[in-house]
């Protein structure tokens, strides 16, 4: 373990008992898919203190994490527990659609980072067609809306996302479906990003290669069926199960892209 894995367990560890000694509960900032591995590694010796993740929208990549003693058992049901991040959903769309140029997730992001704003307290960034949508730390929100005036060279404008579209939240998924031998990682992950078989077996071998956030590095680990698949410059997938078997025993797996957030 690197000297910042230790001090994210460290920090993480810290969260849960400053939330267990004074019977409050404590928020991580965002953390990402090396972070949220870390947490996970740690769920055995935290299992004084009831936890829970979010980060904005269902299968957020980038996530928070809830630390909640007992005196907040009441807190419970996926929906209450969402509603209790300090998570703010900002739109961020072109003052004039007309005369803005074609933006990427790197394009806000770099922007937002230039602002001096820290990564921890950035989420998922979901570009869409006209507009995005930032997850982020709400204390910062003020902070965004009056500085993000310009990303590149088209000026923008920031504000609070309309309460009903947040509820809907989320990336556009294209759905992708193909044979398989058998729906093990490493062919579901040559399926999906469109790989040599090898090369998905030496990203997973790499330490490339997450499912719901965990890091995997067996090649032949069978994912459940909902399972979200991160790969490092690859994207992210959603395992949506096998369909029927072909007469040569294979099966039809079936796999949901995400596109437009990282």
């Amino acid at each position: 373990m690197t000297k910042e894995e230790e001090l994210c367990g460290r920090r993480l560890t810290d969260l849960a008992r400053r939330a267990y000694d004074r019977d409050i509960i404590c928020f991580s900032d965002f953390l990402g898919l090396n972070e949220l591995n870390i947490f996970h590694s740690l769920r055995r010796e935290l299992s004084f203190i009831r936890t829970a993740s979010c980060g904005g929208y269902a299968n957020a990549e980038r996530q928070m994490i809830a630390f909640i003693p007992d005196a907040f058992s009441y807190v419970s049901g996926e929906g209450e527990e969402a509603d209790i991040f300090p998570i703010a959903r900002l739109s961020i769309r072109p003052a004039n659609p007309r005369f803005s140029d074609p933006l990427t997730h790197r394009d806000f992001l770099g922007t937002l980072l230039g602002l001096g704003i820290e990564r921890s307290l950035l989420g998922d960034i979901i570009v869409r067609e006209k507009d995005a949508v930032l997850l982020c730390r709400d204390s910062i929100a003020p902070f965004v809306m009056q500085e993000l005036v310009r990303v590149r060279h088209t000026t923008v404008i920031a504000e609070p996302c309309d309460p009903e579209e947040a509820v809907s939240l989320g990336p556009t998924l294209t759905p992708v479906t193909g044979s398989v031998a058998s729906a093990r990682l490493d062919a579901l992950l040559a399926l999906g990003f469109h790989l040599p078989r090898t090369q998905a077996s030496a990203l997973i071998a790499g330490g490339k290669v997450f499912a719901d956030g965990r890091l995997i590095t067996d090649p032949s680990y069978r994912p459940a069926e909902g399972c979200v698949i991160s790969c490092r410059g690859q994207g992210r997938m959603r395992y949506d199960g096998t369909g029927r078997e072909t007469k040569k025993g294979r099966v039809f797996a079936k796999l949901s892209l995400y596109g437009g957030n990282l």
